[in-house]
């Protein structure tokens, strides 16, 4: 039995056979992001992507809370945080190079 993560429609989480709903939260919005990549993520990038107008140390200061709050989301473990980088890599996970593949076969018709 394989876990997913559902990000189209109703963000879901589980087994495919009872996926539980998930609220969409600002940690679930990081983790997300952080799922389509396929590799670290600068805290830099993250903090600019999450808090464009704000200033660089109040956008840090924001995504440090921000991860400190990963915990509250019961499918969060494997997040990987470094001091100045996250990842989440998922095995057997679709990632953004995967989807962006998937795109150029579909619109190659």
């Amino acid at each position: 039995m394989s876990t997913r993560l559902w990000l189209l429609r109703r963000p879901a989480f589980g087994p495919a056979e009872a996926p539980v709903a998930v609220t969409v939260s600002m940690p679930v919005v990081l983790l997300a992001y952080l799922a389509l990549q396929d590799d670290w993520v600068s805290r830099t990038h993250l903090a600019t992507l999450f808090w464009p107008e704000a200033p660089e140390g109040s956008a840090r200061r924001n995504l440090r809370r921000l991860i400190s709050r990963l915990g509250e989301v019961p499918f969060a473990s494997g997040v990987e945080v470094e001091a100045d980088r996250l990842r989440w890599q998922l095995e057997g996970w679709l990632t953004g190079s995967a989807l962006a593949g998937a795109a150029s076969v579909g619109g190659e018709g």
